[in-house]
């Protein structure tokens, strides 16, 4: 039985348990962090994108909002990943587009992989295969970072097990969800908090994001 099958059952604490036990705050910084996450664009495009974002320190421009702006020594790079990867790809073509449409000329890297792409010398690589869906890794993505939030800022154990009287940031989690996803039980929520390669992902991108931020 997976963990997920076995505390599909397990009583989720109520939002007045959670406040009685003084976690109203916890429950709507979650809540916060939830929706903020539903509407970056970013994290919808999934991981390979959105890793790539962050390793190459690109960002959108404060002139044009739709132009996204790449360093000119991370352009090699990103044709590189974008023969390799389906998202990596479709970001390479939206950097470009974006200097298309405001009339500037791209770095010379990405002029190339323009004339490649229309040439068919640069075509979108096939997705992976076992490659997650970007919607549903956008979703366990935003758990793990709304339950390191509330593990660290509240000292809350990711998960409890079924006999446990304490809370866990899987029931505060399960809550501030609401209409964000299609997850049922607290279970689900404790699946996805302690699978060690959607943790090891998550890690990482978290990482390259600190990085970016000091580049």
């Amino acid at each position: 039985m997976s963990f997920d099958q076995e505390n599909e059952s397990w009583a989720v604490r109520s939002v007045d348990e959670i406040i009685a036990l003084g976690f109203e705050e916890a429950l709507e910084v979650a809540k916060d962090e939830i929706s903020k996450y539903s509407h970056a664009g970013v994290f919808e495009s999934g991981p390979v994108w959105t890793e790539t974002w962050y390793a190459l320190g690109l960002d959108y421009s404060t002139e044009y909002p739709d132009l996204i702006e790449i360093p000119k020594k991370s352009c090699e790079e990103l044709v590189r990943r974008a023969q390799k990867h389906q998202q990596a790809f479709e970001l390479l073509t939206e950097v470009i587009s974006g200097y298309i449409n405001h009339w500037i000329e791209p770095p010379a890297e990405l002029k190339q992989a323009a004339v490649n792409i229309v040439k068919g010398v640069l075509v979108r690589p096939k997705r992976a295969r076992g490659e997650p869906d970007p919607g549903t890794w956008a979703r366990d993505h935003m758990i793990l970072h709304v339950g390191k939030l509330l593990e660290d800022r509240y000292e809350l154990n990711l998960t409890r097990n079924e006999e446990g009287d304490g809370l866990a940031a899987s029931d505060i989690i399960f809550h501030a969800l609401g209409p964000y996803t299609d997850l049922t039980s607290r279970g689900s929520i404790q699946s996805i908090l302690t699978k060690p390669k959607k943790k090891e992902l998550y890690v990482k991108i978290r990482f390259d994001w600190i990085d970016s931020l000091f580049d």
